[in-house]
């Protein structure tokens, strides 16, 4: 389904549509869903299968419309106009996995669906899943969030670029750092939905137990660092990159041999340090032992990495 809002490509995912659509039904007045369902009845009907999926298509696109699914997104385009102007135009698609809803930017040559006239501007991805959509304020308040992060990535004055600084400990402990940038870039943008009174108690305070998990040796800092970054209004790429890379400390912390990140305790002698986690380490880390310590985010990280594939799932 492409849709033109005010001359700005919108393209939903057909079978997003169809599951957000089947999903909203229950809250159709009981008139209006018996007639979506004899309309849709009658797609059956059809004998011809690439017909009949036009049909279906056709059908869903239009409920669609009706039910006002897309109302949240039409919306939240209309207050980020900067998105509108930053970007070529947006694909809509489907998260299977509620962790898996973002946004982002595709560059052109990223782009699922290269355009035959090359743009020099990203386009604007978003996948989200039907229950998202089929439900208006939940769909908002995503909405609401993901566009501030794209807001910030086309902003020059942020500054955003994909490229962090590469640690010494390999993948586990870049995707650490990346996972520390991240939390405290959601600092900011949960001030900012805050402000705007779209944040709830309960999700303020995810993002501050988020932001205490990764930040342990900030100690009883942690509270004052917390309020400081989510009072932030204009952050930069640069800002949130320092805090991720060299947290502040009291001088009171240990230095974690691996990460190099200081944390107030480290790990010696942890039943957790299995035969298998000790060989992993050592592949990066040759001349580790338990007696040099190990952090939490550390242990965490090497004991989730040499788990069978799937467990935990």
């Amino acid at each position: 389904m492409t849709t033109d809002h005010q001359q700005y490509p919108v393209e939903f995912e057909a079978k997003l549509i169809e599951e957000a659509v089947m999903l909203a039904e229950s809250n159709l007045h009981p008139f209006k869903r018996s007639r979506f369902r004899r309309e849709r009845d009658k797609c059956y009907l059809i004998s011809d299968v690439e017909l009949r999926e036009t049909a279906f298509n056709t059908l869903h696109h239009r409920w669609f419309t009706e039910m006002a699914l897309d109302n949240p997104l039409t919306s939240a385009f209309a207050d980020h106009p900067e998105i509108r102007n930053g970007t070529k135009g947006c694909l809509v698609l489907w998260s299977h996995k509620k962790k898996n809803e973002y946004a982002d930017l595709l560059k052109e040559k990223q782009n699922l669906k290269p355009s035959p006239k090359p743009s020099h501007k990203p386009s604007l991805v978003i996948r989200v899943q039907p229950h998202t959509i089929s439900d208006s304020n939940t769909f908002k308040y995503f909405l609401d969030r993901e566009l501030l992060y794209i807001e910030d990535m086309l902003d020059p004055d942020f500054g955003y670029t994909a490229d962090c600084p590469q640690l010494d400990g390999g993948s586990a402990h870049n995707d650490f750092l990346r996972r520390r940038y991240r939390t405290v870039w959601d600092c900011t943008i949960a001030g900012r939905l805050l402000r705007q009174e779209s944040l709830t108690d309960v999700q303020l305070k995810r993002t501050q137990k988020e932001f205490e998990m990764c930040f342990p040796e900030l100690g009883q800092e942690t509270g004052s660092r917390f309020q400081r970054l989510i009072e932030i209004d204009q952050p930069t790429h640069h800002e949130i990159l320092a805090l991720a890379c060299e947290p502040q400390t009291d001088g009171t912390t240990g230095i974690c041999p691996l990460c190099q990140f200081p944390y107030a305790e480290l790990e010696f002698q942890s039943p957790r340090l299995t035969e298998s986690v000790l060989k992993s380490i050592h592949n990066d880390f040759p001349d580790w032992n338990e007696a040099k310590g190990i952090c939490i985010q550390c242990l965490d990280l090497y004991t989730v990495y040499v788990l069978p594939t799937g467990a935990g799932n």
